[in-house]
């Protein structure tokens, strides 16, 4: 009867004790902080975080170094959650039913952002990684638009176009979703329909000029 040496069988990874309580307290700042800026719309104090979080002030500046690096964090863990949740638009579609889901969802994107981007605000001047992820945005928003609008947008001259995309960034981008939120106080379907509104009337200016250049 020959004898086999067992076969080598993979080593389990060492579970180290630190770590896992170190990410374990990295999501429970997290998790607090998040809550804070959700509810307040403004950069959270470190006491109030670590009470949230039932940690210490000392835990917070062991695992982030500022309150700016903190709010990248909870940033990027709100950017997470919402990621996939737009669906594509069919760019064949009436225009009409075009601009009304974008602007449905822009709607409901831009009002569970709205918080930390006016949290985002009070960091003055704002830190590089916030300006990266919010240029990110903002070019995935125009390459958004030249998709939805390919059809109306191709039918303009260079000049035109590059105007007309601008002018579609503005009144579907960030600062207007606010406005009308926050300065003109219009409720969230209000608002909505007001931002389909000046979609339509950037494009219906376009055609028009276009037009005009034509006759």
């Amino acid at each position: 009867m020959s004898i086999h040496a067992a076969p080598d069988l993979p080593v389990a990874p060492r579970i180290d004790g630190r770590n896992l309580r170190a990410e374990s307290t990295r999501r429970k700042i997290i998790i607090g902080a998040r809550a804070l800026v959700e509810e307040q719309g403004r950069l959270p104090k470190v006491a109030d975080v670590a009470r949230r979080s039932d940690v210490s002030v000392r835990s917070v500046f062991q695992h982030y170094q500022d309150v700016e690096t903190l709010f990248i964090a909870v940033v990027d863990a709100i950017a997470d959650d919402l990621e996939g949740t737009q669906r594509d638009i069919d760019d064949s579609g009436l225009l009409e039913e075009r601009v009304r889901e974008l602007s449905e969802q822009q709607g409901r994107l831009y009002e569970r952002l709205m918080p930390a981007v006016l949290a985002g605000r009070q960091l003055n001047p704002s830190p590089a990684p916030l300006v990266e992820r919010t240029e990110y945005h903002r070019a995935a928003l125009r390459q958004r638009l030249e998709t939805i609008f390919h059809a109306e947008l191709a039918s303009l001259s260079g000049e035109a176009r590059a105007e007309s995309l601008e002018a579609l960034q503005i009144v579907a981008g960030w600062d207007c979703w606010i406005a009308l939120r926050q300065r003109q106080g219009m409720e969230v379907e209000r608002a909505t329909t007001t931002m389909g509104r000046l979609i339509l009337a950037v494009l219906q200016s376009a055609k028009n000029n276009a037009g005009l250049m034509m006759a």
